[in-house]
């Protein structure tokens, strides 16, 4: 099984592109998570690249913007390449986004 579920906000305004006869939208969400150690409260916060096709890509494109949270269901999917200058395999485990929501309004923040 391979479901993820995330609540964060856009790192930067959403880009639409065309690849064939289809949508696609790149971005990327930050998801903090607060725990306490040894007393003390800390947050840690990590980075999730997202990519999102057809309508759903079209329709975060025009109501999302950075800053702005956002509830995602998604797939994690391993991608791999070889790096141009060093010619050494990397990868990144980027999240296929399957449905989104809006959050709540009560934690949207002033999202005006």
């Amino acid at each position: 099984m391979n479901n993820c579920i995330f609540l964060g906000r856009l790192v930067r305004d959403p880009v639409l592109e065309e690849v064939g006869d289809t949508h696609v939208c790149k971005f990327s969400i930050a998801v903090s998570r607060k725990f306490k150690s040894q007393g003390k409260t800390s947050e840690e916060v990590n980075f999730l690249d997202m990519v999102a096709w057809d309508k759903g890509a079209e329709s975060i494109t025009k109501f999302f913007k950075k800053g702005n949270p956002i509830i995602i269901y998604a797939a994690a999917k391993q991608e791999s390449w070889t790096d141009k200058e060093t010619n050494k395999p990397r990868s990144k485990v980027v999240f296929r986004v399957e449905k989104f929501e809006f959050p709540p309004s009560n934690s949207r923040d002033n999202d005006s």
